[in-house]
This record gives structure tokens, sequence and C-alpha cells, in this order.
């Protein structure tokens, strides 16, 4: 059951859980909001994140995969223009 796997600092969130179903879909809705602010907030993110900030490539890979993630369970995927964007920002970032 899903309930088993979630932190117990959070079970307050999924009292008297019914199937893993509904826990999924209180727990999705607790952390996974479609506001126009969390939607905002992930693109922003995305747009101003630098490697320099992340200490390797590595880790700013795992990043940028996360918010690409974020956006797509939330029903904004990254699209093509966002990429050509987003080839954009790194240019500049290189100063090419």
């Amino acid at each position: 059951m899903v309930v088993l796997a979630v932190d117990p600092s959070l079970l307050y969130l999924v009292r008297d859980p019914v199937d893993s179903a509904a826990v999924w879909n209180k727990l999705s809705g607790q952390f996974q909001k479609k506001t126009w602010a969390n939607k905002l907030s992930l693109r922003k993110r995305l747009f101003t994140m630098k490697l320099g900030d992340c200490g390797s490539m590595n880790e700013y890979v795992k990043n940028m995969t996360e918010i690409f993630s974020e956006l797509a369970v939330i029903s904004q995927p990254v699209s093509d223009k966002d990429l050509l964007l987003l080839q954009e920002t790194w240019a500049k970032q290189k100063g090419l």
C-alpha cells in the first residue's frame, strides 16, 4: 500500500486511507499543485538555472530533468519553443 511509503511526518495528510488511489490523489493534490503561481515558479527555475549554481554537470542535468518532470505532471510539458528559448539562454550564458 502506498501509505507505507509516506514519510511519517506527512501521515496527517492521508487520514484513514480508503485505498492506494485515494492516498495518491490526496498527496498529488497537496504537492503537485496546478496553480498559475506554481507553473510560473517552475518555468522561472528552468530559465534561470545556471550550471555554475549546481556544482556539477550531473547535478545540473538532474535538476533540469526534475523540473521537466514536474512541469509534465501538472500538464505543462516543455515545448519545442521552450527548448529553443533554453538554447538561446544557454548561449547567452556562455557569451556566444
